[in-house]
Protein backbone atom coordinates (compact mmCIF):
# COMPACT_ATOMS: atom_id res chain seq x y z
CA UNK A 1 0.00 0.00 0.00
CA UNK A 2 1.99 3.03 -1.19
CA UNK A 3 0.63 6.03 1.57
CA UNK A 4 1.78 9.67 0.65
CA UNK A 5 1.14 12.97 2.57
CA UNK A 6 1.91 16.51 1.42
CA UNK A 7 3.51 18.07 4.34
CA UNK A 8 2.57 21.46 2.88
CA UNK A 9 -0.81 21.54 2.70
CA UNK A 10 -1.57 19.23 6.05
CA UNK A 11 -3.57 16.88 3.60
CA UNK A 12 -3.13 12.99 3.86
CA UNK A 13 -3.88 11.27 1.23
CA UNK A 14 -4.50 7.33 2.04
CA UNK A 15 -5.39 4.30 -0.59
CA UNK A 16 -8.92 3.01 -0.50
CA UNK A 17 -9.65 -0.26 0.93
CA UNK A 18 -9.63 -2.09 -2.53
CA UNK A 19 -6.00 -1.71 -2.37
CA UNK A 20 -5.56 0.79 -5.59
CA UNK A 21 -3.91 4.33 -4.18
CA UNK A 22 -6.87 6.95 -4.58
CA UNK A 23 -5.23 10.23 -4.36
CA UNK A 24 -7.74 12.96 -3.59
CA UNK A 25 -6.67 16.02 -5.10
CA UNK A 26 -5.95 19.65 -3.32
CA UNK A 27 -9.61 20.10 -3.87
CA UNK A 28 -10.97 18.53 -0.42
CA UNK A 29 -9.06 21.83 0.99
CA UNK A 30 -11.50 24.01 -0.57
CA UNK A 31 -15.22 23.98 1.23
CA UNK A 32 -17.07 24.28 -2.04
CA UNK A 33 -15.49 20.71 -2.57
CA UNK A 34 -17.54 19.47 0.06
CA UNK A 35 -20.51 22.04 -0.17
CA UNK A 36 -21.30 20.70 -3.46
CA UNK A 37 -21.58 17.38 -2.49
CA UNK A 38 -24.48 18.24 -0.21
CA UNK A 39 -28.20 18.52 -0.11
CA UNK A 40 -29.78 21.55 1.36
CA UNK A 41 -26.69 22.76 2.53
CA UNK A 42 -28.28 25.76 4.38
CA UNK A 43 -31.16 24.07 5.76
CA UNK A 44 -31.56 25.19 9.70
CA UNK A 45 -30.09 23.15 12.16
CA UNK A 46 -31.55 24.36 15.41
CA UNK A 47 -33.26 27.14 15.53
CA UNK A 48 -32.76 30.36 18.31
CA UNK A 49 -34.95 28.99 20.97
CA UNK A 50 -33.59 25.21 20.00
CA UNK A 51 -30.08 26.90 20.76
CA UNK A 52 -31.34 28.60 24.27
CA UNK A 53 -32.99 25.26 25.31
CA UNK A 54 -29.89 23.54 24.32
CA UNK A 55 -27.80 26.29 26.03
CA UNK A 56 -29.57 25.52 29.52
CA UNK A 57 -29.17 22.00 29.18
CA UNK A 58 -25.16 22.74 28.68
CA UNK A 59 -24.75 24.84 31.33
CA UNK A 60 -27.31 23.04 33.66
CA UNK A 61 -24.81 19.55 33.15
CA UNK A 62 -21.90 21.80 33.14
CA UNK A 63 -22.31 23.39 36.18
CA UNK A 64 -22.80 19.78 38.03
CA UNK A 65 -19.50 18.36 36.59
CA UNK A 66 -17.04 21.90 37.23
CA UNK A 67 -16.99 22.69 33.58
CA UNK A 68 -18.84 25.62 33.46
CA UNK A 69 -19.20 28.53 37.03
CA UNK A 70 -22.50 30.73 37.79
CA UNK A 71 -19.86 33.64 37.99
CA UNK A 72 -23.30 35.72 38.61
CA UNK A 73 -23.69 33.65 41.37
CA UNK A 74 -20.11 33.79 42.70
CA UNK A 75 -20.10 37.77 42.99
CA UNK A 76 -23.68 37.52 44.66
CA UNK A 77 -22.61 35.53 47.46
CA UNK A 78 -18.46 36.33 48.02
CA UNK A 79 -18.97 40.25 47.58
CA UNK A 80 -17.29 42.55 48.03
CA UNK A 81 -14.67 39.87 48.75
CA UNK A 82 -14.68 39.21 44.93
CA UNK A 83 -15.59 41.58 42.34
CA UNK A 84 -16.70 41.93 38.47
CA UNK A 85 -14.46 42.49 35.51
CA UNK A 86 -14.39 42.03 31.81
CA UNK A 87 -11.70 40.55 29.55
CA UNK A 88 -10.70 43.11 27.23
CA UNK A 89 -7.65 41.31 25.64
CA UNK A 90 -7.23 37.97 24.23
CA UNK A 91 -6.02 36.58 27.30
CA UNK A 92 -4.29 32.86 28.54
CA UNK A 93 -5.44 31.16 31.42
CA UNK A 94 -3.13 29.38 33.94
CA UNK A 95 -3.25 26.78 36.23
CA UNK A 96 -0.70 28.12 38.41
CA UNK A 97 2.16 30.71 38.84
CA UNK A 98 5.83 29.94 39.86
CA UNK A 99 7.32 28.92 43.14
CA UNK A 100 8.39 32.10 44.26
CA UNK A 101 5.77 35.12 45.29
CA UNK A 102 3.40 33.99 42.89
CA UNK A 103 5.13 34.92 39.52
CA UNK A 104 5.31 32.76 36.31
CA UNK A 105 8.98 33.60 35.82
CA UNK A 106 10.43 30.47 36.61
CA UNK A 107 7.57 29.00 34.09
CA UNK A 108 8.71 27.47 30.73
CA UNK A 109 6.85 26.87 27.64
CA UNK A 110 7.53 22.81 28.07
CA UNK A 111 4.85 23.06 30.96
CA UNK A 112 2.67 23.04 28.34
CA UNK A 113 -0.22 21.51 31.09
CA UNK A 114 -0.25 24.74 33.04
CA UNK A 115 -2.16 26.03 30.22
CA UNK A 116 -5.85 25.41 30.57
CA UNK A 117 -7.98 28.02 27.83
CA UNK A 118 -7.73 31.35 26.43
CA UNK A 119 -10.24 34.13 27.55
CA UNK A 120 -11.90 36.75 24.38
CA UNK A 121 -12.60 40.67 24.42
CA UNK A 122 -16.16 41.01 26.41
CA UNK A 123 -15.98 37.98 28.37
CA UNK A 124 -17.18 38.69 32.01
CA UNK A 125 -14.95 37.49 34.67
CA UNK A 126 -14.94 37.42 38.52
CA UNK A 127 -12.00 38.17 40.41
CA UNK A 128 -10.91 36.83 43.39
CA UNK A 129 -7.57 37.93 44.37
CA UNK A 130 -4.19 39.52 42.92
CA UNK A 131 -0.65 37.69 42.80
CA UNK A 132 2.10 38.66 45.16
CA UNK A 133 3.59 40.12 42.50
CA UNK A 134 0.84 42.32 41.61
CA UNK A 135 0.77 41.26 37.52
CA UNK A 136 -1.94 38.47 38.14
CA UNK A 137 -5.52 37.80 39.02
CA UNK A 138 -6.96 34.10 39.90
CA UNK A 139 -10.27 34.11 38.77
CA UNK A 140 -13.76 32.83 37.80
CA UNK A 141 -15.32 32.45 33.57
CA UNK A 142 -18.05 30.84 32.33
CA UNK A 143 -15.98 28.35 30.86
CA UNK A 144 -12.99 28.61 33.34
CA UNK A 145 -10.89 29.42 36.82
CA UNK A 146 -7.49 30.25 36.77
CA UNK A 147 -4.28 32.66 36.87
CA UNK A 148 -4.92 35.65 33.97
CA UNK A 149 -2.69 39.04 33.39
CA UNK A 150 -3.93 41.72 35.53
CA UNK A 151 -3.68 44.11 31.82
CA UNK A 152 -5.86 41.89 30.61
CA UNK A 153 -8.81 42.73 33.16
CA UNK A 154 -10.60 45.85 33.32
CA UNK A 155 -12.03 46.26 37.03
CA UNK A 156 -15.86 46.87 36.34
CA UNK A 157 -16.09 48.77 39.80
CA UNK A 158 -18.17 46.18 42.12
CA UNK A 159 -21.03 45.92 40.24
CA UNK A 160 -22.52 42.96 38.29
CA UNK A 161 -24.37 45.10 35.84
CA UNK A 162 -21.89 44.16 33.01
CA UNK A 163 -22.13 40.91 33.50
CA UNK A 164 -25.66 40.79 33.38
CA UNK A 165 -25.02 42.83 29.90
CA UNK A 166 -22.38 40.73 28.41
CA UNK A 167 -24.41 37.45 27.41
CA UNK A 168 -25.23 38.07 24.21
CA UNK A 169 -28.87 38.43 24.41
CA UNK A 170 -28.60 42.03 23.85
CA UNK A 171 -30.81 43.32 20.79
CA UNK A 172 -28.02 44.79 18.98
CA UNK A 173 -24.38 43.24 18.89
CA UNK A 174 -21.95 42.07 16.45
CA UNK A 175 -19.91 38.67 16.36
CA UNK A 176 -16.76 38.71 14.96
CA UNK A 177 -16.47 35.51 12.72
CA UNK A 178 -13.13 36.39 10.87
CA UNK A 179 -10.73 33.21 12.55
CA UNK A 180 -8.17 36.43 13.70
CA UNK A 181 -8.20 40.18 12.78
CA UNK A 182 -6.86 43.19 14.12
CA UNK A 183 -9.05 46.54 14.08
CA UNK A 184 -7.67 49.45 11.95
CA UNK A 185 -4.53 51.61 13.38
CA UNK A 186 -5.88 54.41 15.28
CA UNK A 187 -2.99 57.14 16.08
CA UNK A 188 -5.58 58.98 18.19
CA UNK A 189 -6.24 56.04 20.79
CA UNK A 190 -3.94 53.58 21.18
CA UNK A 191 -6.64 51.32 23.18
CA UNK A 192 -8.03 50.26 20.66
CA UNK A 193 -5.47 50.37 17.68
CA UNK A 194 -4.31 47.30 16.09
CA UNK A 195 -6.12 45.54 18.54
CA UNK A 196 -6.14 41.61 17.45
CA UNK A 197 -9.80 40.15 17.50
CA UNK A 198 -10.95 36.45 17.28
CA UNK A 199 -14.07 34.61 15.83
CA UNK A 200 -16.67 34.11 18.46
CA UNK A 201 -15.88 37.64 20.05
CA UNK A 202 -19.53 39.97 21.06
CA UNK A 203 -19.34 43.28 20.76
CA UNK A 204 -22.01 45.89 21.58
CA UNK A 205 -23.55 47.89 18.52
CA UNK A 206 -22.26 51.50 18.55
CA UNK A 207 -24.72 54.10 18.38
CA UNK A 208 -24.78 57.58 16.69
CA UNK A 209 -23.47 59.48 19.61
CA UNK A 210 -20.83 56.64 20.54
CA UNK A 211 -19.07 56.78 16.97
CA UNK A 212 -19.46 60.52 16.85
CA UNK A 213 -15.65 61.83 15.34
CA UNK A 214 -15.16 58.76 13.89
CA UNK A 215 -14.69 58.55 9.89
CA UNK A 216 -17.33 55.96 9.03
CA UNK A 217 -15.95 54.79 5.66
CA UNK A 218 -18.94 52.16 5.45
CA UNK A 219 -17.59 50.60 8.12
CA UNK A 220 -19.29 49.16 10.91
CA UNK A 221 -18.98 50.84 14.00
CA UNK A 222 -18.98 48.50 17.64
CA UNK A 223 -17.77 49.46 21.35
CA UNK A 224 -15.18 47.44 22.71
CA UNK A 225 -13.93 47.29 26.07
CA UNK A 226 -10.66 48.78 27.32
CA UNK A 227 -9.50 49.78 31.12
CA UNK A 228 -8.46 53.40 31.80
CA UNK A 229 -6.20 55.20 33.79
CA UNK A 230 -7.63 53.77 37.07
CA UNK A 231 -8.11 50.52 35.76
CA UNK A 232 -11.70 50.65 35.71
CA UNK A 233 -13.93 49.39 32.15
CA UNK A 234 -14.62 51.60 29.94
CA UNK A 235 -16.42 51.22 26.25
CA UNK A 236 -14.39 52.81 22.69
CA UNK A 237 -15.86 53.10 19.44
CA UNK A 238 -14.08 51.03 16.77
CA UNK A 239 -14.97 50.18 13.03
CA UNK A 240 -15.08 46.97 12.00
CA UNK A 241 -14.18 46.30 8.05
CA UNK A 242 -15.27 43.53 6.01
CA UNK A 243 -12.74 41.58 6.36
CA UNK A 244 -13.64 41.43 10.24
CA UNK A 245 -16.47 39.09 9.14
CA UNK A 246 -19.04 41.00 11.66
CA UNK A 247 -22.61 39.65 11.83
CA UNK A 248 -25.76 41.19 13.69
CA UNK A 249 -26.79 38.90 15.96
CA UNK A 250 -25.54 34.94 15.77
CA UNK A 251 -25.04 33.74 12.41
CA UNK A 252 -28.34 30.58 11.80
CA UNK A 253 -26.92 27.31 12.50
CA UNK A 254 -26.30 25.54 8.81
CA UNK A 255 -24.09 23.12 7.94
CA UNK A 256 -22.91 25.49 5.02
CA UNK A 257 -21.90 27.89 7.62
CA UNK A 258 -20.37 25.14 9.73
CA UNK A 259 -17.62 24.21 6.55
CA UNK A 260 -17.40 27.95 6.05
CA UNK A 261 -16.14 29.16 9.50
CA UNK A 262 -13.89 25.82 9.79
CA UNK A 263 -12.24 26.05 6.48
CA UNK A 264 -11.19 29.60 7.40
CA UNK A 265 -9.14 28.35 10.72
CA UNK A 266 -7.31 25.33 7.88
CA UNK A 267 -3.29 25.72 8.17
CA UNK A 268 -3.15 27.83 11.38
CA UNK A 269 -0.70 26.49 13.68
CA UNK A 270 -1.82 24.19 16.65
CA UNK A 271 -1.92 25.64 20.06
CA UNK A 272 -2.66 23.75 23.28
CA UNK A 273 -5.38 25.06 25.35
CA UNK A 274 -4.93 28.50 22.90
CA UNK A 275 -1.39 28.92 23.59
CA UNK A 276 1.15 30.08 20.46
CA UNK A 277 -2.06 32.73 19.98
CA UNK A 278 -4.00 29.82 18.43
CA UNK A 279 -6.45 26.75 18.91
CA UNK A 280 -6.67 23.81 20.04
CA UNK A 281 -8.90 21.10 19.02
CA UNK A 282 -12.14 21.73 21.47
CA UNK A 283 -11.19 25.83 21.14
CA UNK A 284 -11.73 25.27 17.69
CA UNK A 285 -14.95 24.26 17.81
CA UNK A 286 -15.92 26.14 20.81
CA UNK A 287 -15.27 29.50 18.91
CA UNK A 288 -17.14 27.89 15.95
CA UNK A 289 -20.35 27.28 17.58
CA UNK A 290 -20.09 30.28 19.38
CA UNK A 291 -20.93 32.03 16.13
CA UNK A 292 -24.59 30.75 16.06
CA UNK A 293 -24.90 31.14 20.07
CA UNK A 294 -24.00 27.80 21.09
CA UNK A 295 -22.22 27.90 24.16
CA UNK A 296 -19.73 24.76 24.30
CA UNK A 297 -17.45 23.48 26.89
CA UNK A 298 -13.61 24.69 25.94
CA UNK A 299 -12.09 20.94 26.49
CA UNK A 300 -12.77 17.10 25.45
CA UNK A 301 -13.38 16.21 29.10
CA UNK A 302 -16.20 18.94 29.36
CA UNK A 303 -17.54 17.73 25.98
CA UNK A 304 -17.70 14.43 27.12
CA UNK A 305 -19.52 15.36 30.16
CA UNK A 306 -22.23 16.03 28.05
CA UNK A 307 -23.60 12.46 27.47
CA UNK A 308 -27.24 11.54 28.28
CA UNK A 309 -28.06 15.32 26.50
CA UNK A 310 -30.09 14.80 23.22
CA UNK A 311 -27.18 16.56 21.42
CA UNK A 312 -24.91 13.59 22.20
CA UNK A 313 -24.70 10.28 20.71
CA UNK A 314 -22.87 7.71 22.45
CA UNK A 315 -20.84 5.20 19.81
CA UNK A 316 -18.69 3.74 22.45
CA UNK A 317 -20.17 0.23 21.75
CA UNK A 318 -20.53 0.40 18.61
CA UNK A 319 -18.56 -1.29 15.68
CA UNK A 320 -16.72 -0.58 12.65
CA UNK A 321 -19.60 -0.93 10.17
CA UNK A 322 -21.92 0.57 12.66
CA UNK A 323 -19.92 3.41 13.18
CA UNK A 324 -19.54 4.17 9.26
CA UNK A 325 -23.41 3.44 8.68
CA UNK A 326 -23.54 6.04 10.71
CA UNK A 327 -21.21 8.28 9.23
CA UNK A 328 -22.71 7.52 5.47
CA UNK A 329 -25.96 9.45 6.85
CA UNK A 330 -24.70 11.79 9.38
CA UNK A 331 -24.61 15.78 7.74
CA UNK A 332 -21.31 17.43 7.07
CA UNK A 333 -20.75 20.17 10.07
CA UNK A 334 -20.93 17.27 13.49
CA UNK A 335 -18.76 16.98 15.77
CA UNK A 336 -16.90 13.66 16.53
CA UNK A 337 -14.60 12.83 19.06
CA UNK A 338 -12.80 10.41 21.20
CA UNK A 339 -10.56 10.81 24.34
CA UNK A 340 -8.64 13.74 24.00
CA UNK A 341 -9.87 15.24 20.45
CA UNK A 342 -12.76 16.41 18.15
CA UNK A 343 -13.04 17.37 14.68
CA UNK A 344 -15.84 18.43 12.47
CA UNK A 345 -17.17 16.01 10.53
CA UNK A 346 -16.85 16.68 5.99
CA UNK A 347 -18.21 13.71 4.28
CA UNK A 348 -17.09 10.64 2.71
CA UNK A 349 -15.32 10.84 -0.19
CA UNK A 350 -14.51 7.50 -2.08
CA UNK A 351 -13.94 4.53 0.30
CA UNK A 352 -12.40 7.26 3.41
CA UNK A 353 -14.82 9.52 5.97
CA UNK A 354 -13.06 13.00 6.18
CA UNK A 355 -12.80 15.57 9.21
CA UNK A 356 -10.89 18.41 9.78
CA UNK A 357 -9.25 19.74 12.73
CA UNK A 358 -6.74 21.18 14.97
CA UNK A 359 -3.80 17.82 15.61
CA UNK A 360 -0.58 17.86 16.76
CA UNK A 361 0.21 14.63 15.18
CA UNK A 362 -1.31 11.07 14.11
CA UNK A 363 0.20 7.79 12.70
CA UNK A 364 -0.01 5.84 9.42
CA UNK A 365 0.56 2.08 8.97
CA UNK A 366 2.47 0.56 6.11
CA UNK A 367 3.60 -3.40 5.70
CA UNK A 368 6.57 -2.26 7.28
CA UNK A 369 6.39 0.93 9.27
CA UNK A 370 4.18 2.62 11.65
CA UNK A 371 4.74 6.16 11.30
CA UNK A 372 4.18 9.35 13.90
CA UNK A 373 3.23 12.50 11.31
CA UNK A 374 3.54 15.57 12.75
CA UNK A 375 1.34 17.96 11.88
CA UNK A 376 0.88 20.57 14.93
CA UNK A 377 -1.98 22.62 12.36
CA UNK A 378 -5.41 22.39 10.97
CA UNK A 379 -5.72 19.62 8.90
CA UNK A 380 -8.20 18.08 6.48
CA UNK A 381 -7.37 13.74 7.05
CA UNK A 382 -9.30 10.45 6.75
CA UNK A 383 -10.48 8.62 9.49
CA UNK A 384 -8.17 5.84 8.89
CA UNK A 385 -5.37 7.46 10.07
CA UNK A 386 -4.22 5.87 13.64
CA UNK A 387 -3.47 6.63 16.91
CA UNK A 388 -0.56 5.88 18.96
CA UNK A 389 -2.50 3.07 20.32
CA UNK A 390 -2.75 1.26 16.60
CA UNK A 391 -6.25 2.06 16.62
CA UNK A 392 -7.76 4.14 13.54
CA UNK A 393 -9.37 7.29 14.07
CA UNK A 394 -12.75 6.06 12.86
CA UNK A 395 -12.67 2.82 15.21
CA UNK A 396 -11.55 5.41 18.53
CA UNK A 397 -14.69 7.19 18.10
CA UNK A 398 -16.63 7.35 20.74
CA UNK A 399 -19.11 10.22 20.81
CA UNK A 400 -21.19 12.28 18.29
CA UNK A 401 -21.80 16.36 19.02
CA UNK A 402 -24.87 18.68 17.58
CA UNK A 403 -25.47 15.69 14.76
CA UNK A 404 -28.08 15.96 12.22
CA UNK A 405 -29.04 13.44 9.57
Amino acid sequence: MADCKNEQMGIVQIADKQGTDERINMSITDVMYWLDKMQEKDRLIYTKEEIERLNRQIYCRCLETGDMFDIKEIVKEYSPAVWPGICISRADVKKKLGAWQESPCDWTEKDGDNQITVLLPNEPVVIVRESLCKEWYYLYARNAAGWVRKDCIADCGGSDCDIQQRNGRQPDFYVITASRWRTECNPKDKCVSQIPLYMGTILKKCNEKEFAGIPYNGNIAALFPVKNQNGQYEERAIQLTQAAGAVCGFLPCTAENILKLTFSMLGEVYGWGGSLDSRDCSMMVHDIFACFGICLPKDTTGLQSLKGLDIFMDLTSYSKEEKEQILTRLRPGAVLGFPGHVMIYLGKTGQDYYVISQTGHFYQKTDTEFEKVTVNSCVVNSLSVYRKNEKTWLNSLTYCLLYDF
